[in-house]
């Protein structure tokens, strides 16, 4: 038996790739197989929701439900109705802000880029919460422990691909190396130009890059959820890396000082005290 097949394959490959999900908007029937297969595999409850007028069931990312396929229902240039649908969960940055503020590093970037996390360790700072540009973390105010997508790492260290792309019908999401998926997606996006959507692209390539791909026919300013130019949360970051580093220094730096303070001053003081008391007074 190959060391591979005995346990988990990012423990023996010493020549880990990025990997990442592609996924195509294009071919999605919003089945929701993705969404019912994430829910399975991690052993998900169900969430009572209400009808609030539309077909996406449930209306955002929870705790306990950490993939959603959002409805977008916008009109054509002749006015008619049309369905745009997209993924909605973590994007695994490959400079994850999530990861950057996070004291206890309960969140971490693997070598395959995944940014997995450890609910157990989480403190429910909510640092998270505040640093994603997307508002993917969720808090579970029973525990108030964090939980987003963690790209099934259990599956994938066993050679499998996660199981929101098992159960796709239509190849709508594909799973693989980084650099081969961009280069599909590239294709595929001068393939749909071609067809006449001139504002073809792919969400996650540029400036701001994610380990989850999308392939959107239409500019990211039609989809809801979605910042059409995604920016890290500088202030957040600043707090977390200068000025709460600065602050923790400064009350160490007090707490020094009243310990030298103590031990300089206090014992003479102590001793005054003491020898002022010894002196016989004056009749």
């Amino acid at each position: 038996m190959s060391k591979e097949a005995q346990g988990p394959l990012a423990l023996y490959d010493r020549n880990i790739k990025a990997k990442a999900i592609l996924f195509d908007a294009t071919k999605c029937t919003a089945c929701r197989g993705c969404q019912v297969a994430c829910k399975q595999w991690h052993d998900l409850p169900a969430e009572k929701t209400k009808n609030y007028g539309s077909y996406q069931n449930p209306p955002d990312l929870t705790p306990q439900t950490w993939l959603v396929i959002r409805f977008d229902e916008t009109k054509d240039e002749h006015g008619l109705p049309r369905w745009l649908f997209n993924r909605q969960s973590c994007f695994h940055c490959l400079e994850p802000d999530c990861v950057r503020v996070c004291p206890p590093e309960a969140l971490k970037r693997r070598s395959d880029g995944v940014v997995d996390i450890t609910p157990d360790l989480c403190i429910g700072c909510g640092y998270c919460i505040d640093a994603c540009p997307f508002g993917v973390p969720k808090m579970d105010p029973a525990s108030k422990k964090v939980f987003k997508c963690n790209f099934c790492v259990d599956r994938l260290d066993y050679g499998l691909p996660p199981a929101c792309v098992s159960s796709c019908p239509t190849g709508a999401l594909e799973y693989g190396e980084r650099a081969d998926l961009l280069a599909r997606a590239r294709a595929r996006v001068e393939q749909l130009r071609a067809q006449g959507f001139e504002q073809a692209d792919i969400y996650g390539a540029k400036r701001y890059q994610t380990g989850v791909l999308l392939i959107l026919p239409f500019s990211p300013g039609n989809y809801s959820w979605l910042p059409a130019r995604p920016e890290g949360n500088r202030p957040i970051r600043w707090w977390k890396e200068v000025f709460n580093p600065l602050g923790s220094l400064v009350m160490g730096g007090a707490a020094a000082a009243a310990i030298i303070h103590y031990v300089v001053v206090g014992p003479h003081r102590i001793r005054k005290e003491k020898n002022k008391d010894s002196q016989p007074k004056g009749g």
